[in-house]
């Protein structure tokens, strides 16, 4: 019987140990914008030429397509496990847009892509491990 109680004792201290992060504190206001966001996203898989995203050991590129009038370029990389380690970045008056990966921490980001093009937004969405 003890060693029951001290094993339901470990598991309830070890379960108010571990902190659980919000994936974002404007949760309930992102959900009532969700409907645009899959239509974004549903933009971004029909474009031909979508924005290339490339990581490698020491750089994370975005690559804009030189053909269209992109405006309002953000990125966002999310750290799923520690939102203090997320980063945004606002693209302007560039088409090749580098991060240093040796500025972020080693291991999987969800990146997000937005930006609009006439007037129609488009959402690139991805995960992305960094070495």
């Amino acid at each position: 019987m003890t060693l029951f109680i001290g094993f339901i004792t470990v598991m309830v201290i070890g379960f108010f140990a571990h902190s659980v992060d919000l994936e974002s504190e404007d949760y309930y206001q992102r959900e009532i914008g969700y409907e645009s966001e899959i239509v974004s996203m549903n933009n971004a898989n029909k474009l031909v030429d979508k924005p290339s995203i490339q990581v490698s050991a020491s750089h994370l590129v975005v690559q804009l397509n030189n053909d269209l009038p992109y405006a309002d370029v953000h990125l966002w990389l999310k750290r799923p496990d520690d939102s203090q380690a997320d980063q945004h970045f606002d693209i302007r008056d560039t088409r090749t847009f580098t991060v240093s990966t040796h500025d972020l921490r080693k291991g999987k980001y969800d990146l997000e892509l937005s930006y609009s093009v006439d007037g129609k937004s488009y959402l690139q969405k991805q995960s992305i491990i960094v070495p």
